[in-house]
């Protein structure tokens, strides 16, 4: 699933000219609750629209005012750090790695 502040169909675009499209079932856009991240209310829905809880939906983003939001809403979070470091001024996030599969084998091991 991914949760886009875009429309719908500029994120599946944007999705299919990286090649990732087949591996995202469902995009959950902000325009459905027509409020934009980092509120709460955007995570809130795409767990509510993933038949779970928020404690039981992670978010893994490269971007630190989403992850803030996200732990905000009580999302699991993950951070992509790529060498870039997280600002101390928000939330921390649940997993930080410089790479996917850093933050798949941290997964693993919660």
């Amino acid at each position: 699933m991914a949760l886009s502040n875009g429309a719908q169909a500029s994120t599946r675009k944007l999705l299919a000219e990286c090649g990732l499209d087949a591996m995202v079932a469902e995009i959950v856009s902000v325009d459905e609750v027509k409020l934009a991240k980092p509120r709460g209310k955007a995570y809130r829905h795409a767990a509510a629209k993933a038949g779970v809880e928020p404690g039981e939906l992670a978010l893994v983003a490269v971007h630190p005012w989403d992850i803030h939001g996200a732990a905000a809403a009580r999302l699991i979070t993950a951070y992509l750090a790529a060498e870039r470091p997280y600002p101390s001024s928000m939330r921390a996030p649940d997993i930080t790695g410089n790479t996917l599969p850093d933050l798949a084998r941290s997964f693993a091991a919660l």
